[in-house]
């Protein structure tokens, strides 16, 4: 989260990237709230460094030093249905509803994390949920658990492509919460050139 320090409000379109020396490793732009999620790696043992620009802004800079936790939660999308409301080639498309199945590890060193649940956001208008409370019971460190409840999601027929779909789960054992953010792309028509008339270009619009 990106705040001003008087207002305590958030920061819109921050510049937010992690690096380690010569090498970008994730960048980002903060939300209307502020808020940024860039996914590493959990199992990273280096150091890493952060740091956010912007428009009107210091620059602020800080180095990240991992350390280990008994009980570390994170998530990600293991299927995607669309064989009711789709094309079923498991992919997301303009106009298409899907069913997601989602998977939460807990890389944590030695902890069972104990009845863990989450729930599904995105603050992007492109995409409509429901269904987003999922149930993931115990997870023992270094195990998987996939969720028996699916997530609907259904993406405008007017979406572009390559748009950011802002989706994120908010994972919690009861005690303490962590965040994870979802990648989800999809593919939507393209526009290409496909012959040019009396010096004027035709567009023809598909899937390449």
């Amino acid at each position: 989260m990106v705040e001003e320090i008087e207002s305590e409000t958030g920061v819109i379109n921050a510049f937010v990237t992690l690096t380690e020396p010569e090498r970008l490793l994730q960048w980002g732009v903060t939300d209307s709230e502020g808020e940024c999620i860039l996914p590493i790696d959990p199992q990273r043992e280096d150091e890493i460094i952060l740091t956010v620009t912007g428009d009107n802004l210091l620059p602020y800079q800080e180095t990240l030093r991992y350390s280990a936790e008994d009980i570390f939660l994170g998530a990600r999308i293991v299927e995607i249905d669309d064989e009711n409301n789709g094309n079923n080639d498991q992919i997301l498309n303009p106009g298409e509803s899907v069913r997601l199945t989602v998977e939460t590890t807990n890389y944590g060193e030695e902890t069972e994390a104990e009845n863990v649940t989450g729930v599904i956001r995105s603050s992007s208008p492109w995409i409509t949920l429901d269904n987003t409370e999922l149930a993931f019971g115990d997870i023992d460190h270094g195990a998987s658990v996939r969720s028996e409840q699916r997530v609907e999601l259904s993406l405008s027929s007017s979406a572009p492509e390559g748009t950011y779909l802002d989706l994120k789960i908010d994972l919690t054992d009861g005690n303490d919460e962590w965040t994870s953010l979802l990648n989800l792309a999809f593919e939507g028509a393209r526009l290409r050139i496909n012959n040019i008339v009396d010096g004027v270009s035709v567009p023809a619009s598909g899937r390449e």
